[in-house]
């Protein structure tokens, strides 16, 4: 059986199918019963709790032939850091404790970088697995989440334009979660994976947010869509009138500037294998522009 966390979430929901269809049994875990209905009547067992929880965290690995692995997104908290940390401690306690001997996580493209974000406690996490006497662990380093863009659909729709802390020209591998997931679950279903690798899933392409601009600007009919750079205080008070809190979007500033000099890049290189088939105009015209037409 294959334990699979976060899992009605983009990912996590597209890889537990994924591995029923294969013939696999799978734990999907999950806050809310209500999201894993779909996956219950599939096959699936279902485990309900909160990865903040140890004790329930250990008990949904126990006995398990792998896992999946995820921060899953909970914009409730706080301190955003000490969220991960905890997360990340109960992922390490449980899986020292219950011997599961193979595990993907869905880490980020950055995650060698210290003190950028949230993508920081990927690599904090990868290093931690790495230490696990007698598991194998892969970390999937995906490129900017094409979902992100969904965030920006607001501003569009009030202010018709888009803008943030990236710039304008920086280009970088962008990737839709259902290539993630298609990734993760072949890797599930094999398990041929051993000692400890990373592997980057890049997307159909690298873009540019000034790019994103006049693809997503076409698939909505604005084809006068433009991004703005905010300077970075701008950029986190727009975050936090959104609702993140201080440390969230601390965080993301730190991420951004990251993606900005270049550090986020680095050890990438884009090859036919890591290269995966979903490209920005297709999402932005059968995903965005559907969710767009809908505020």
């Amino acid at each position: 059986m294959i334990v699979v966390f976060g899992a009605s979430g983009n990912t996590g929901k597209r890889i537990a199918e994924a591995l029923l269809a294969a013939g696999k049994q799978v734990r999907a875990v999950s806050r809310n019963p209500q999201n894993l209905i779909s996956l219950i009547e599939a096959g699936a067992e279902a485990a309900i709790g909160d990865v903040e929880d140890a004790a329930f965290v250990q008990e949904a690995l126990q006995g398990m032939e792998a896992a999946y692995l995820l921060f899953p997104p909970n914009r409730a908290v706080v301190d955003w850091n000490a969220y991960l940390q905890l997360v990340a401690d109960n992922y390490v306690a449980a899986l020292a404790a219950t011997k599961v001997p193979k595990v993907v996580l869905l880490s980020s493209q950055g995650a060698q970088i210290p003190n950028a974000g949230p993508i920081s406690a990927y690599g904090n996490l990868e290093r931690a697995l790495q230490k696990i006497e007698g598991l194998h662990s892969l970390a999937l380093r995906p490129g900017y989440f094409m979902e992100n863009l969904f965030a920006m659909l607001g501003m569009i729709k009030n202010a018709n334009m888009m803008g943030g802390g990236i710039e304008a020209d920086v280009a970088m591998p962008m990737v839709a979660t259902q290539d993630i997931a298609a990734v993760a679950a072949q890797r599930l279903i094999t398990l041929g994976f051993t000692g400890h690798t990373v592997e980057y899933i890049a997307g159909a392409a690298d873009y540019t947010m000034r790019q994103v601009a006049t693809i997503l600007g076409e698939a909505i009919g604005k084809p006068e869509l433009s991004y703005t750079t905010f300077a970075m205080p701008d950029a986190k008070a727009g975050m936090m009138r959104a609702g993140l809190s201080d440390t969230i979007a601390s965080g993301y500033v730190a991420l951004f500037e990251a993606l900005n000099s270049g550090q986020y890049a680095e050890g990438f290189i884009r090859t036919p294998e890591n290269t995966t088939p979903t490209t920005l105009a297709q999402f932005a015209t059968h995903v965005l522009a559907p969710a767009y037409s809908d505020i």
